[in-house]
């Protein structure tokens, strides 16, 4: 907006409010027809107030006080911010149910298609723009339209109120999914001015609602963080396999190898054989539980021939399973830590064997390991 005592009456308003924008620019009526005004973002470097010229021009000076005093009621009470906590709190909330399904999935071996998380997704986020930044709106403007009555009266703001809905062509009784009718608006309005209780009435509303706003995010926020951690996962998989253990079903057997591997990576080593020898109980012929156990007893008993000659013996059943690189590298592990040079040696050239000749081929980095583990048991 250029230079002009339109412009002067709006910096002046905004100065009076104690509130500071980027810049004063007109809204692009040629992009967005509407007669309208409003402000974008909350850092007063990256904040601006829009106006449609259509608007600028209808107004007297007193209504175009009103509307910027409404603008800037937005601005003093941090609305914009708080529409971002609203949203980074349903970003939050969306993680969470995300985080609930991949665990249930995990837990019970389920794969969930894509497009079903993706219809989900829309749908609560069409929901949240509905109902909750709907809500959340009705009380913001509701708030802004209190300021503006507090610095100019209800009369100028009455005016502009019905004129922006003549302007564009809306029933000042009609509501609309984010804002309350103008009728609607100028009624509770008017009863402000009676009882001044009722202004304050609402600000406190709005107080309480950015509080349970802020400390909702926060709190989605650290559930998230500890939801998504190892030791959630392991306490929730724990407690429910205890609770079920003596059923003794064989179906639990894969669940009780997961929670064995996270243990295993926590190094919870007593608890993570444990947890495998559990698994093998219910199903002995696991590939994954008998390697998994093997190499666990290389790294927990490596001085130990009794407990060295069993992990050879696990890595021998695993393999008759199935034949996969990372179980030959398991058992020369053991052979290694029973002396048995030539055996790991075997062993190990039977795995880079197998991770070379693989197709598809094996991501470089896994390759390189085979390779690496080869020359190790070379050069010892």
């Amino acid at each position: 907006l250029v230079e002009s005592p339109e412009r002067t009456l709006i910096e002046k308003e905004l100065h009076h409010a104690g509130t500071a924008v980027a810049s004063i620019r007109l809204w692009p009526e040629e992009i967005l027809p509407s007669k309208t005004a409003g402000v974008i973002g909350f850092l007063p470097k990256f904040r601006y107030l829009l106006i449609s010229p259509g608007l600028l021009s209808s107004l007297s000076e007193d209504e175009l006080r009103a509307v910027v005093a409404h603008e800037a009621g937005h601005l003093r009470r941090s609305h914009l911010l708080f529409f971002a906590v609203a949203l980074f709190g349903f970003m939050e909330l969306l993680l969470l149910g995300a985080g609930t399904a991949s665990v249930v999935s995990w837990w019970q071996g389920w794969e969930i298609p894509l497009w079903a998380e993706g219809v989900v997704m829309v749908a609560a986020l069409l929901g949240f723009l509905r109902f909750g930044v709907g809500f959340l709106s009705r009380q913001f403007e509701r708030q802004a339209d209190c300021h503006a009555l507090e610095r100019v009266g209800l009369r100028p703001f009455g005016q502009a109120l019905l004129k922006v809905s003549w302007l564009n062509g809306i029933d000042p009784e009609t509501p609309n999914w984010h804002h309350y009718g103008v009728l609607q608006r100028l009624r509770f309005l008017s009863e402000c001015e009676a009882q001044p209780e009722l202004r304050e009435r609402h600000h406190q509303r709005v107080l309480h609602l950015k509080g349970t706003l802020l400390a909702g995010a926060l709190l989605l926020l650290g559930v998230n963080a500890y939801f998504t951690s190892a030791d959630a996962r392991i306490r929730l998989l724990g407690y429910y396999l205890t609770s079920v253990s003596s059923t003794a079903e064989p179906t639990l057997a894969p669940l009780m190898v997961r929670l064995a591997d996270l243990l295993y990576f926590e190094k919870e080593l007593g608890q993570a054989e444990s947890w495998y020898r559990k698994s093998l109980v219910l199903n002995a012929d696991s590939p994954r539980a008998l390697n998994n156990l093997a190499w666990l007893l290389t790294e927990r008993y490596g001085d130990s021939s009794e407990h060295m000659r069993e992990s050879v013996l696990l890595a021998q059943q695993a393999l008759e399973q199935d034949e996969q690189a990372f179980i030959w590298d398991t058992l020369a592990e053991g052979h290694w830590q029973l002396g048995q040079q030539q055996q790991a040696l075997e062993a190990a050239e039977h795995a880079w064997f197998l991770a070379d000749s693989r197709n598809p081929p094996l991501p470089e980095a896994k390759l390189r390991y085979y390779k690496e583990r080869l020359e190790v048991f070379r050069g010892r």
